[in-house]
């Protein structure tokens, strides 16, 4: 998995910051100076927004070709004003929103779900041109145990909840999570 420093994370987290806010006041996106060779190397990513404890936009890459630092701002713009799952963001609103990123790990196909921890690992679900993902902190949020994870990742992608024992391909990735006003981890 790819290493950031706490200084790289928090750098992500402006970044992401300033590219919605840009976005939404129709300015040009001035990204701060690129120093740390994580940032330019191409890592799949998801940026949350959240309104207090509510999900407001989550949007994300699981490969990436852009360095992370564009893959994050992309991200985060979509997630503010792209996700359909909620009305866009408004300038009037951004100051009372927090951004979380969750860096990805690479995939890597499940063989024995004893494997799976519940906390650390992210889940894909494929099937039948099908696929959901939820990222490993989803399951710690919501205090599902590894199957529960397991079959609302298999909802999350429009398949049966039991798909997951049932031909369903299941990949598993570490992400590493950090937050605005969060200790990053």
């Amino acid at each position: 998995m790819l290493q950031l420093s706490s200084q790289d994370k928090q750098l992500l987290l402006s970044i992401a910051r300033g590219a919605v806010r840009s976005h939404l006041e129709e300015a040009s996106f001035r990204r701060p100076e690129i120093t740390s060779d994580s940032l330019s190397v191409p890592c799949g990513v998801f940026v949350s927004i959240h309104r207090e404890a509510q999900l407001r936009g989550c949007i994300g890459r699981i490969e990436a070709e852009s360095p992370l630092y564009q893959t994050t701002a992309e991200c985060a713009v979509s997630a503010a004003v792209s996700d359909s799952r909620f009305a866009p963001v408004m300038i009037e609103e951004l100051e009372s929103l927090s951004f979380e990123i969750s860096v990805l790990s690479v995939l890597e196909k499940v063989v024995s779900f004893d494997q799976l921890e519940v906390g650390r690992h992210g889940l894909l679900v494929e099937r039948d041109g099908k696929r959901g993902l939820l990222l490993p902190q989803v399951a710690v949020q919501c205090g599902w145990d590894r199957s529960e994870f397991l079959s609302q990742t298999c909802e999350k992608a429009g398949l049966p909840p039991e798909a997951w024992k049932a031909g369903a391909q299941i990949f598993a990735f570490d992400a590493s999570v950090f937050s605005e006003g969060i200790t990053p981890r």
